[in-house]
Protein backbone atom coordinates (compact mmCIF):
# COMPACT_ATOMS: atom_id res chain seq x y z
CA UNK A 1 0.00 0.00 0.00
CA UNK A 2 1.15 3.26 -0.57
CA UNK A 3 1.33 6.33 1.67
CA UNK A 4 -0.42 9.60 0.42
CA UNK A 5 2.39 11.46 2.68
CA UNK A 6 5.39 9.30 1.27
CA UNK A 7 6.45 11.20 -1.30
CA UNK A 8 8.61 9.67 -4.11
CA UNK A 9 8.98 11.81 -6.94
CA UNK A 10 7.64 15.67 -7.11
CA UNK A 11 8.37 18.13 -9.98
CA UNK A 12 10.24 15.57 -12.23
CA UNK A 13 11.26 15.81 -14.99
CA UNK A 14 13.05 12.75 -17.14
CA UNK A 15 14.23 12.62 -20.89
CA UNK A 16 15.16 9.48 -21.92
CA UNK A 17 16.38 9.73 -26.10
CA UNK A 18 15.91 6.95 -28.33
CA UNK A 19 18.06 4.04 -28.44
CA UNK A 20 19.51 4.71 -24.64
CA UNK A 21 19.49 2.50 -21.69
CA UNK A 22 18.47 4.29 -18.45
CA UNK A 23 19.63 2.47 -15.30
CA UNK A 24 17.57 2.88 -12.17
CA UNK A 25 19.94 2.42 -8.89
CA UNK A 26 18.76 2.43 -5.55
CA UNK A 27 18.65 0.75 -2.06
CA UNK A 28 15.66 -1.25 -1.29
CA UNK A 29 12.74 0.87 -0.49
CA UNK A 30 13.72 3.31 -2.51
CA UNK A 31 11.20 3.59 -4.98
CA UNK A 32 12.32 2.11 -8.17
CA UNK A 33 9.39 -0.25 -8.48
CA UNK A 34 6.75 2.88 -7.73
CA UNK A 35 8.60 4.71 -10.74
CA UNK A 36 8.45 1.90 -12.93
CA UNK A 37 4.28 0.88 -12.00
CA UNK A 38 4.04 5.14 -12.22
CA UNK A 39 5.66 5.19 -15.75
CA UNK A 40 3.70 1.81 -17.29
CA UNK A 41 0.58 3.14 -15.72
CA UNK A 42 0.25 0.22 -13.52
CA UNK A 43 -0.38 2.98 -10.55
CA UNK A 44 -1.64 6.61 -11.30
CA UNK A 45 -0.23 9.49 -9.46
CA UNK A 46 -1.99 11.19 -6.52
CA UNK A 47 -1.14 14.62 -8.22
CA UNK A 48 -0.01 15.90 -11.35
CA UNK A 49 0.43 13.59 -15.23
CA UNK A 50 2.60 10.86 -16.34
CA UNK A 51 3.24 12.36 -20.05
CA UNK A 52 5.09 10.55 -22.50
CA UNK A 53 6.07 12.79 -25.99
CA UNK A 54 3.58 15.43 -24.89
CA UNK A 55 0.48 12.86 -23.89
CA UNK A 56 -1.31 11.90 -20.57
CA UNK A 57 -0.72 8.39 -20.62
CA UNK A 58 -3.59 7.61 -18.57
CA UNK A 59 -5.44 8.99 -20.97
CA UNK A 60 -4.17 6.98 -23.78
CA UNK A 61 -3.67 4.08 -21.74
CA UNK A 62 -4.34 1.12 -23.92
CA UNK A 63 -2.18 2.64 -26.59
CA UNK A 64 0.75 3.28 -23.92
CA UNK A 65 0.83 -0.25 -22.61
CA UNK A 66 1.19 -1.50 -26.37
CA UNK A 67 4.04 0.10 -26.82
CA UNK A 68 6.13 -0.84 -23.89
CA UNK A 69 7.92 -4.48 -23.32
CA UNK A 70 8.11 -5.16 -19.95
CA UNK A 71 10.25 -8.07 -18.92
CA UNK A 72 10.42 -9.26 -14.96
CA UNK A 73 12.60 -11.10 -12.93
CA UNK A 74 10.78 -14.07 -13.02
CA UNK A 75 9.42 -14.79 -16.54
CA UNK A 76 6.71 -16.54 -17.13
CA UNK A 77 6.76 -19.47 -19.65
CA UNK A 78 4.00 -21.88 -20.42
CA UNK A 79 4.84 -25.41 -21.53
CA UNK A 80 5.29 -25.16 -25.30
CA UNK A 81 7.34 -24.72 -27.92
CA UNK A 82 9.57 -21.71 -27.51
CA UNK A 83 8.62 -19.86 -30.95
CA UNK A 84 4.75 -19.34 -28.95
CA UNK A 85 6.74 -18.20 -25.75
CA UNK A 86 8.25 -15.54 -27.60
CA UNK A 87 5.27 -14.89 -29.83
CA UNK A 88 3.12 -15.05 -27.16
CA UNK A 89 -0.66 -15.50 -28.06
CA UNK A 90 0.03 -15.18 -31.91
CA UNK A 91 -1.41 -18.17 -34.04
CA UNK A 92 1.47 -20.59 -35.16
CA UNK A 93 0.43 -19.13 -38.52
CA UNK A 94 0.66 -15.55 -38.03
CA UNK A 95 3.91 -15.89 -36.34
CA UNK A 96 6.78 -14.19 -38.49
CA UNK A 97 9.72 -16.49 -37.93
CA UNK A 98 12.74 -14.15 -39.78
CA UNK A 99 12.01 -12.24 -36.91
CA UNK A 100 11.90 -14.75 -33.86
CA UNK A 101 15.28 -15.93 -35.55
CA UNK A 102 16.51 -11.96 -35.73
CA UNK A 103 15.30 -11.46 -32.41
CA UNK A 104 17.38 -15.04 -30.93
CA UNK A 105 20.49 -13.35 -32.19
CA UNK A 106 19.99 -9.85 -30.26
CA UNK A 107 19.27 -12.19 -27.08
CA UNK A 108 21.79 -14.73 -27.86
CA UNK A 109 19.65 -18.08 -28.07
CA UNK A 110 20.50 -18.92 -31.28
CA UNK A 111 23.63 -20.70 -30.21
CA UNK A 112 21.63 -22.72 -27.81
CA UNK A 113 18.67 -23.77 -30.47
CA UNK A 114 21.22 -24.38 -33.21
CA UNK A 115 22.44 -27.06 -31.08
CA UNK A 116 18.38 -28.39 -30.81
CA UNK A 117 17.54 -30.69 -33.83
CA UNK A 118 13.84 -29.05 -33.05
CA UNK A 119 15.14 -25.16 -33.90
CA UNK A 120 12.36 -22.62 -32.79
CA UNK A 121 10.32 -25.75 -32.43
CA UNK A 122 12.12 -26.42 -28.80
CA UNK A 123 9.15 -27.51 -26.19
CA UNK A 124 9.72 -26.08 -23.20
CA UNK A 125 8.60 -28.12 -20.28
CA UNK A 126 6.11 -27.58 -17.78
CA UNK A 127 7.95 -26.27 -15.42
CA UNK A 128 10.96 -24.84 -17.24
CA UNK A 129 13.60 -27.24 -15.69
CA UNK A 130 14.97 -28.40 -19.86
CA UNK A 131 16.35 -24.71 -19.66
CA UNK A 132 18.45 -22.09 -17.45
CA UNK A 133 17.66 -19.25 -15.67
CA UNK A 134 19.40 -17.29 -18.44
CA UNK A 135 17.76 -18.93 -21.38
CA UNK A 136 14.37 -18.38 -19.46
CA UNK A 137 15.44 -14.68 -18.49
CA UNK A 138 16.46 -14.55 -22.60
CA UNK A 139 13.35 -15.57 -24.03
CA UNK A 140 11.47 -13.12 -22.00
CA UNK A 141 13.45 -10.29 -23.25
CA UNK A 142 12.70 -11.83 -26.92
CA UNK A 143 8.88 -12.11 -26.24
CA UNK A 144 9.11 -8.13 -24.75
CA UNK A 145 11.25 -7.43 -28.17
CA UNK A 146 8.57 -9.08 -30.73
CA UNK A 147 6.22 -6.61 -30.17
CA UNK A 148 8.68 -3.60 -31.14
CA UNK A 149 8.04 -1.70 -28.68
CA UNK A 150 9.03 1.88 -28.24
CA UNK A 151 9.96 1.59 -24.54
CA UNK A 152 11.87 -1.82 -23.32
CA UNK A 153 11.87 -2.00 -19.58
CA UNK A 154 14.12 -4.75 -17.95
CA UNK A 155 13.08 -5.25 -13.98
CA UNK A 156 16.40 -7.35 -13.02
CA UNK A 157 15.54 -9.16 -15.93
CA UNK A 158 19.30 -10.12 -16.81
CA UNK A 159 20.06 -11.22 -12.92
CA UNK A 160 19.98 -14.86 -13.85
CA UNK A 161 22.37 -14.17 -17.08
CA UNK A 162 26.43 -14.68 -16.72
CA UNK A 163 28.31 -11.06 -16.97
CA UNK A 164 29.51 -11.61 -20.83
CA UNK A 165 26.16 -13.00 -21.99
CA UNK A 166 24.24 -9.85 -20.31
CA UNK A 167 26.51 -7.42 -21.58
CA UNK A 168 26.51 -9.06 -25.34
CA UNK A 169 22.34 -8.66 -25.21
CA UNK A 170 22.79 -5.04 -23.76
CA UNK A 171 24.55 -3.78 -26.50
CA UNK A 172 22.95 -5.74 -28.63
CA UNK A 173 19.76 -3.76 -28.31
Amino acid sequence: EYSKSNIILHKSSLTIKPKKIVGLIGESGSGKTTFVNLLTGLLEPSNGKIKIDDFDIHEKLELWHNSIGYVPQDVFLMSGKIKNNIAFGIKDSKIDKKKINKILKVCKLNEFLNKKKEGINFYINEKSTNISGGQKQRIGIARALYKNPKLLILDEATSGIDQENETQILKNL
